[in-house]
């Protein structure tokens, strides 16, 4: 008689990613550019309670965000919640590149993604990068020419009259 038997035990399969780019690439100082933060479920269990945060650099700062995230100093917090096995959701930021940024400026911005149970750290973060550009001054305005003359005034009523000679060598 055979008392043997077979118990199948879940193996959890959870591994979430991030993905992080930037509308552009070279903005100029004082520009608005927009982040998107890509969080990917690739296992096949839910996950629960995702976080991303996102430490901007200096010469970066928040503005506003669409999907819920918030800031607090340099911080970014985006409260995912619930995924679905096999599902992503993309969040999106807006930050403004600082006034007096430096040309050629290059600004890393790294985010990482946190969730319990995580198989696969090695994709829990990703960062995107901004070369600064400062644009050029305005051209100058065509400057006004004075030009003046000193005359004799005969009549001494401060306008050259026909017939009033010019000085010379003045």
């Amino acid at each position: 008689e055979n008392n043997e038997s077979t118990v199948s035990v879940p193996v959890a399969d959870l591994d979430v990613k991030l993905v992080k780019s930037v509308n552009v690439a070279t903005p100029q100082s004082g520009q608005t550019v927009t982040y998107t933060l890509t969080v990917q479920n690739l296992g096949t269990e839910a996950a629960n309670a995702v976080v991303v945060t996102d430490t901007l650099p200096a010469g970066v700062s928040f503005n506003a965000s669409a999907s819920g995230c918030t800031a607090a100093g340099s911080t970014v917090t985006c409260n995912v919640g619930s995924m679905a096995a096999k599902s992503q959701q993309a969040l999106t930021f807006t930050a403004k590149v600082s006034d007096i940024a430096i040309d050629g400026a290059s600004l890393e911005n790294c985010a990482k993604v946190q969730v319990t149970g995580d198989k696969n750290t090695s994709n829990d973060e990703s960062c995107a990068t901004v070369t600064v550009k400062v644009p050029p001054p305005p051209p100058s305005q065509p400057r006004g020419s004075i030009s003046c003359s000193v005359f004799d005034d005969s009549d001494q009523n401060g306008t050259r009259d026909p017939g009033e000679l010019g000085v010379a060598g003045i």
